[in-house]
């Protein structure tokens, strides 16, 4: 949990116990401290000690005065002193554990917090720290006990609720703990110190649903503020909302771009979601600002293990077994990708050791056989069956022992492992492969059809399997489907290596610009020495119509068509010029791929791009010829589109209908036909459209703020102020949001609330140079126009899909 230390001030303990004291010195010294002077103070307290060396009053707040400006060494003496000299005094005890705390010797404050409580049971800072550190070593009961010795009208304060709740549920005591909560949540709807210190508690006792409430809660009421955003985010991934987790911790990265601990958390996040390659960018960039962190590299080394690059996973396993070497699980991990990487030797070597070490590890034999099957099948079985035997739902390990079986042409041993391994992933397409081929060895066409058709449809692109099934499907007398199979095996062509080099996240580490520069470099290279390489050439052409080259771009279109490669290639290549707007060139390579490979979704991208290149009418003509299998929401937002340009608004407005219809309505769908509609100043359409929208998908805040803008744009403003404020309530962190919501009150002459809204999402990270220079012109008083709302919410729309 990321969050700032709150420690009890120090003060407090100090302050009771001396001030009785009334020499002029100590007197002065405590008002320096109470006010924050502690510089002041300690040239006070050191004329003093100078004066009266053994003065334990005098020792022990020159101690807090040196803490206090975070001289621990010099302080450590100084408080030793102190309590040389005033063995029998609780303060002098209390402010020497509470250096200890802020060293980071909480074993060392715990002894001295305990004298302190031997010497006056009912110490208030002194049990409330022995309850704080009892609640870290999740010893709730003993916090508790702590909490008890306090007097009672201390154990009602406040601010010890949420240590009390903690310690509640740790000892068992859900039921007291969940009514101090709920009892707390309206008390502190309106406090942000009291939300956080909620939702920090029920983060640490693992409650992470009711601690996001309360981080909620005080995002509501700070919305940009750092702390609360990331606090939020780490216990929304935790309760598996990673949408949500992601949204406000993107917030807090706009905030401090280069925090470690904010690059960490989001990468987590999006490699439970699966975006591996997104968590693999932000790891690298945090493991070159804090190559020490050993949470980064070893999260690092499981990406790049997962993404296939094996070298890098290899030297990210080395860096994190030396910052903590005694991690045997690492070492294990290690020594599998030494094995995935070729160095068989090392590889088995430590998966060996750790093996021996840990022989009730159902990974470590799985991981060994699978070392193992190179040179010694039977030692490999062996280590299959123990990793069964002590996991017997283990499906990695029954399609690896199944695979083996099948290698060694036994399929009717192979079967029973292969289907066990289907049953537990039925979505992983290699065991699906691998046990189609066995239920052909088995002269069982009709099954292995069965499953390869299901392998074929989770990986399209694997040509190895369309080959399997052409197989399968041509034994189970299925000629047609068996020749069609076979054609997209030829049109795949060969298996394609998607191992990663070496390199990878030294490459990610770069800049933006370091990193696009240098994969210019790595493109043009790989063009240069492989001339006939059509999919080269179309990363090429990608690569220049990003940067803005389209004269150049259109050399290479030309190139690739005189490449005459598969109807693949040309498509990739077509698709990349249509989103890009080269329409025309588009049309050209579109045409070439269909005319090969008639496939439904080439022309519907063929139609687009004629459309634009050559008009509505010949646009149309070619959207007819798309079959009605295949027309969905897509093909009819294209039709709506094309029939608005042929000036017929009726039976554009008619497609849109079908586009959005709730069988076909999607997201990206309804943001589509709302951007198109606000480009054309469409007021009643968007209203209508955004209405249907909000029906269809009520979370999803894009869509949302399409309605709110619809409704500003139709003089309803009272209805999209209150929409706004509605988004901005469940999305605080948005700043598009309060964008839109400072651009509505410029526009009615609420300057002043224009600017709060405006500001706000400026500290979000709201960049638009537009909505900036609004804020600083309106912030001086000066009159301006607000930006185009629709204008820009259209463009939003559009990037954000």
């Amino acid at each position: 949990m990321f969050r700032i230390p709150r420690y009890l001030s120090v003060l407090c303990v100090v302050i009771g116990g001396l001030a009785a004291d009334d020499g002029a010195a100590i007197r002065q010294a405590l008002a320096a401290l109470q006010r924050g002077d502690f510089a002041a103070a300690e040239v006070t307290l050191r004329a003093e000690v100078k004066a009266r060396p053994d003065d334990g009053a005098a020792l022990t707040l020159l101690g807090v005065a040196l803490d206090q400006q975070k001289k621990l060494k010099e302080a450590e003496d100084v408080h030793r002193r102190a309590a040389a000299s005033a063995p029998n005094s609780a303060d002098v005890w209390n402010n020497y554990a509470n250096h200890m705390l802020a060293a980071g010797d909480a074993d060392g404050a715990h002894r001295l917090y305990l004298r302190v409580v031997a010497l006056e049971p009912g110490s208030y800072n002194a049990n409330v720290q022995l309850a704080r550190l009892a609640v870290k070593q999740k010893k709730g009961s003993e916090a508790l006990s702590y909490l008890q010795r306090l007097a009672a009208s201390q154990q009602e304060s406040p601010n010890l609720t949420p240590l009390r709740v903690e310690a509640l549920y740790l000892a068992d005591k859900a039921t007291e703990a969940g009514n101090l909560v709920q009892r707390w949540q309206t008390a502190s709807k309106s406090d942000l110190s009291a939300s956080f210190s909620m939702g920090l508690a029920l983060a640490d006792a693992g409650k992470f649903e009711m601690a996001e409430s309360f981080f909620t809660q005080a995002l509501a009421l700070a919305p940009s503020d750092f702390n609360v955003l990331v606090n939020l985010g780490v216990v929304a991934w935790h309760n598996g909302n990673y949408e949500r987790a992601r949204q406000v911790l993107e917030a807090a990265q706009r905030q401090q771009p280069q925090n470690v601990d904010v690059l960490y958390n989001l990468a987590c996040v999006d490699q439970a979601a699966g975006k591996t390659e997104t968590a693999l960018a932000l790891l690298a960039h945090a493991a070159h600002l804090a190559p020490e962190r050993s949470d980064v590299q070893k999260l690092l080394a499981v990406t790049t293990g997962d993404l296939g690059a094996l070298a890098d996973a290899a030297a990210a396993w080395n860096r994190y077994l030396k910052l903590e070497p005694n991690d045997d699980v690492a070492r294990r991990e290690r020594g599998f990708t030494a094995f995935q990487m070729g160095h068989f030797e090392q590889g088995v070597a430590d998966l060996r050791w750790f093996a021996t070490r840990h022989p009730d590890d159902a990974v470590g034999h799985f991981e060994l056989g699978a070392a193992e099957n190179k040179d010694n099948p039977a030692e490999a079985l062996a280590e299959f069956d123990r990793a069964l035997a002590l996991k017997s739902d283990f499906a990695a390990a029954h399609s690896a022992r199944g695979s083996l079986y099948y290698q060694m042409g036994k399929p009717e041993a192979a079967l029973a492992d292969l289907e066990a391994a289907a049953s537990l992933r039925p979505d992983d397409a290699v065991s699906l492969d691998r046990l189609g081929q066995t239920y052909l060895s088995l002269d069982r066409a009709g099954d292995a059809a069965r499953v390869l058709r299901k392998a074929a449809a989770l990986t399209p692109d694997d040509s190895k399997t369309q080959l399997h099934l052409a197989r399968a499907l041509a034994d189970a007398g299925e000629a047609a489907e068996s020749k069609a199979a076979m054609e997209r095996f030829r049109q795949l062509g060969p298996v394609v290596n998607k191992a990663v080099p070496g390199g990878l996240v030294d490459y990610l580490s770069l800049t933006p610009e370091q990193r696009r520069a240098d994969y210019r470099r790595r493109v043009e290279r790989l063009v240069r020495e492989h001339p006939d390489d059509a999919a080269a050439e179309v990363t090429y052409l990608r690569l220049l119509l990003e940067e803005g080259e389209p004269a150049h771009a259109a050399e290479i279109a030309g190139k690739i068509v005189a490449l005459k490669p598969p109807a693949a290639v040309l498509a990739d290549a077509g698709r990349a010029l249509l989103a890009a707007g080269q329409y025309a060139r588009a049309q050209e390579l579109l045409e070439k791929a269909s005319a090969s490979t008639p496939f439904a979704d080439l022309q519907l991208d063929l139609a687009i791009a004629v459309f634009h290149a050559a008009g509505p009418a010949e646009g149309t003509r070619l959207l007819n010829q798309v079959p009605d299998s295949a027309r969905g929401g897509d093909y009819y937002l294209a039709r709506a589109e094309m029939l608005d340009a042929s000036g017929n608004p009726t039976e554009s407005a008619a497609a849109m209908q079908k586009a959005l219809a709730p069988s076909q309505g999607q997201g990206s769908l309804y943001l589509r036909a709302g951007a198109f509609l606000l480009r054309k100043g469409r007021t009643e359409d968007v209203l209508r459209v955004s209405g249907e929208a909000v029906k269809a998908l009520p979370q999803d805040r894009q869509i949302l703020l399409l309605r709110a803008v619809a409704l500003e744009g139709a003089a309803r403003t009272s209805e999209a102020e209150r929409l706004i404020e509605q988004i901005q309530n469940r999305w605080p962190e948005w700043q598009t949001a309060w964008a839109a919501h400072g651009i509505i009150l410029g526009a009615h002459g609420h300057h002043d609330d224009a600017c709060a809204a405006l500001r706000t999402a400026v500290a979000l990270g709201e960049n638009s140079a537009e909505v900036k220079q609004y804020l600083e012109k309106i912030s001086t008083g000066a009159e301006s126009k607000p930006p185009d709302l629709q204008r820009l919410l259209s463009a939003r729309l559009l990037s954000a899909r």
